[in-house]
């Protein structure tokens, strides 16, 4: 299924003439992955950020450490900006990000293992974010986080 999203997601990209960076946080490159086992999908896949410490988001993405403080790491602010920042530190026009609490423990924050923001943002306009909560293990949850960031994209890419 992962494989045939992919898939649609290289055609939509061409289509629509898109360039596409992901910022990754609990999938570690899970999405990435995926999307790098579609030949041809150089031409419209940037490449991606996997920014799985706090530090990272900040050195990498520009996330401000007093945004990270204030709202948390799994959170639709810094979900949001972990987008705006992958778009801002590359030369693709969309981006993709994701943050969440895989397990098998809630973070400083008391966030609830299986929580997941997804942001998707394009140049000139404000990033757009939905959140999740998963069950099952530490890769169930990562697994499911990258299959709904996938569709996420597609929906966005196809402006549904």
């Amino acid at each position: 299924m992962r494989h045939t999203l992919a898939e649609q997601i290289f055609s939509a990209l061409k289509k629509e003439k898109l360039t596409l960076v992901c910022a990754e946080s609990c999938t570690a490159g899970l999405i990435s992955d995926t999307l790098a086992a579609i030949p041809g999908i150089s031409s419209v896949f940037w490449g991606s950020f996997v920014c799985y410490q706090n530090a990272a988001k900040e050195k990498m993405l520009g996330i401000d450490p007093l945004l990270i403080q204030r709202f948390g790491p799994v959170s639709q602010e810094i979900a949001e900006a972990m987008s705006a920042g992958a778009l801002e530190h590359s030369s693709a026009n969309i981006a993709l990000a994701i943050t969440g609490i895989a397990g098998p423990d809630s973070d400083e924050f008391g966030t609830p293992v299986g929580t997941v923001w997804i942001s998707f943002a394009r140049h000139n306009l404000s990033p757009i974010s939905h959140k999740y909560q998963f069950q099952g293990d530490r890769q169930e949850i990562r697994s499911k986080g990258a299959m709904e960031a996938l569709k996420f994209l597609l929906q966005n890419i196809e402006g549904r």
